[in-house]
């Protein structure tokens, strides 16, 4: 495997939006009123450890319904296309038909482009997957499962209420109806360090996930985590560690999967730490220069072809 000739140093997706669409395109997030099996009882309360009480989705508006929510949120965004993003709590936990309305409800707006659903690998059951692969073939779509992480231990200690295995079945049955997957892993998590990361990476490279979305375990106010923080039970990463993590995941991931995100964090006054995530730009730009370093690139040490 040889360097890219051409910077960036990895696949990113405002790249594959515009070869795509022809154009950038913003994202507008919803809130389509929905809950979690952490939350409601199935399988726990309070949710999973680093969840804020909004299931990571838009803290305002969420009691307005789906054209309003998007009417206002595009109003702050730039104009033009856009991916309509169904972010908050578990978007696939409901009966097929719900979520059929509400797809219909979303793809109607004026200037939707893609939308994205934002679920669990344990809450995407055949009928559900069906109905996706369905509104697939009418407009570009991207199921995002949320792993956080491959390491069995860790699932349990952030009470993710799922397994690997699930995660494997979900990607296995999304991609036999030509779904677009997306995985969201958060590299920080308490009890992780470079050999999990490195071991998430390999997976999800093995699976042939469409996209990777990835987070720095940062605490917001209201999750459970936050208490656990504020004893002094957590040790967050640096910006130069999180930074380092962030190489070690890209050089270990398959150079065809698309990078979604590299960093995201919770505005005021939700966020508690680390102050740094605020600072995306720097970061971005910290990551493509410690690449540059290296002499490195997305998939550099992938092992391809198992």
């Amino acid at each position: 495997m040889s360097i890219p000739s051409h910077p960036p140093r990895y696949r990113r997706l405002s790249d594959e939006l515009k070869r795509r669409f022809g154009e950038r395109l913003s994202k507008v997030t919803i809130n389509a009123k929905m809950t979690c099996p952490t939350r409601d009882g199935v399988l726990g309360r309070g949710g999973c450890t680093f969840c804020d009480p909004f299931g990571s989705g838009p803290e305002t508006g969420a009691s307005l319904p789906i054209e309003e929510q998007i009417r206002r949120r595009r109003r702050a965004s730039r104009p033009g296309r856009y991916i309509a993003y169904l972010q908050a709590f578990t978007n696939t936990y409901c009966a097929p038909s719900e979520l059929d309305s509400i797809l219909g409800r979303v793809a109607s707006q004026e200037g939707v482009a893609a939308i994205v659903v934002g679920t669990r690998p344990d809450c995407v059951p055949d009928p559900i997957l069906d109905l996706l692969e369905t509104w697939a073939s009418r407009i570009p779509l991207w199921v995002e499962l949320g792993l956080q992480s491959a390491n069995l231990r860790t699932l349990r200690e952030i009470k993710r209420g799922h397994t690997l295995a699930e995660f494997i079945d979900a990607c296995v049955r999304s991609h036999a109806r030509k779904l677009m997957t997306v995985a969201h892993v958060i590299l920080g998590l308490p009890g992780e360090g470079r050999e999990e990361w490195i071991e998430t990476a390999r997976i999800l490279t093995a699976l042939r996930v469409g996209g990777v979305k990835i987070h720095m375990l940062h605490i917001v106010r209201g999750a459970p985590l936050e208490k656990a923080y504020e004893r002094g039970e957590i040790t967050l990463l640096s910006r130069e560690e999180y930074v380092a993590a962030v190489c070690d995941f890209l050089e270990n991931l398959d150079p065809d999967i698309v990078i979604h995100r590299l960093t995201g964090e919770r505005g005021e006054p939700f966020l508690v730490g680390p102050q740094w995530v605020r600072e995306k730009s720097t970061v971005l730009q910290m990551i493509r220069e410690e690449l540059e370093r290296r002499d490195s690139w997305q998939g550099k040490f992938a092992r391809l072809g198992l």
